[in-house]
């Protein structure tokens, strides 16, 4: 049931950009996700009253802030500083979240240490396949150690949610966590450069219902699996779901990959496999 579902929700996130490239959304990308992320928040907000649960405030608002770093740190990454790392580096600085989260972990479980190898290979995998260059100025320098800082934050929001969310209902965490993530991008949105924006009703109701039905079921996903799954075990998410997606376009657009680019493939998706099952693959007792 639980790889199941962690399948489920690295299929449907990596698998996003088909979509996408069909209907041809007319916004930009964070305008799409914090309008989204409020749809979101705002579907669950009516599941949550009527729920009848009251949670504390303070366990809320925590909830909120980390959840803010997971749900909206991908896409302020890949806004400030794709465009100065390139988008492969930015995505290569993302997949380093199974890394940080295997480094925390270990700082109260000795045995998490050993999943380390598997973790950076599953990043090494990706380099292989997907195109990168290391910044080369004081100021792409900068910005990688931001983009870092950002990833250790969100390793460390899936290791703190683990807990909290085992005392709150999730239609609270996904109110709380994607109205906070909504009010992040929409600030990211608004601090920018950008042109002007269609507000016809058709597109109006296109992104609603996107944001209802595919985001509305991804932030389910991954509250639940952050909730039933060890951290170690979640964060091999951010090296299947590129995988998913560069599948998909091999598939798609079929380029030409050579051998090397097929073994960082399955070096990845090995990883998060060993990453999600570890005592069953042998690596723990």
């Amino acid at each position: 049931m639980k790889f199941a579902a962690y399948l489920l929700y690295c299929v449907l996130a990596g698998s996003l950009w088909m979509a996408e490239a069909v209907l041809a959304p007319s916004w930009p990308g964070l305008l799409r996700i914090c309008w989204h992320d409020a749809v979101v928040a705002a579907a669950f907000v009516v599941l949550a009253l009527r729920s009848g649960d009251r949670p504390d405030w303070r366990v809320l608002l925590e909830v909120g802030g980390w959840c803010t770093l997971l749900f909206a740190g991908p896409a302020l990454i890949a806004q400030w500083a794709g465009g100065r790392l390139g988008n492969g580096l930015a995505t290569l600085v993302v997949a380093l979240i199974p890394v940080a989260t295997v480094f925390v972990r270990s700082q109260q479980d000795e045995d998490a240490m050993g999943l380390l190898l598997p973790a950076a290979v599953g990043v090494a995998g990706l380099g292989l396949v997907i195109p990168f260059a290391l910044p080369s100025s004081a100021a792409g320098a900068r910005w990688m150690g931001v983009a870092v800082l950002f990833a250790l934050g969100m390793a460390f929001a899936g290791l703190r949610l683990h807990r909290l969310l085992r005392n709150v209902p999730l239609a609270w965490a996904a109110t709380v966590g994607a109205g906070c993530a909504a009010l992040a991008t929409g600030l990211a949105w608004a601090a920018g450069t950008h042109g002007p924006v269609v507000w016809d009703w058709t597109t109006l109701a296109m992104e609603t219902a996107w944001g209802l039905v595919v985001d509305g079921a991804l932030v389910w996903l991954v509250l639940w699996l952050l909730r039933e799954l060890e951290p170690i075990a979640c964060s091999g998410r951010f090296l299947l779901v590129p995988v998913v997606t560069l599948v998909g376009g091999i598939l798609v657009e079929k380029p030409e990959v050579g051998w090397a680019g097929w073994l960082g493939l399955v070096l990845a998706a090995g990883a998060s496999v060993v990453l999600f099952r570890p005592r069953a693959l042998g690596f723990f007792r």
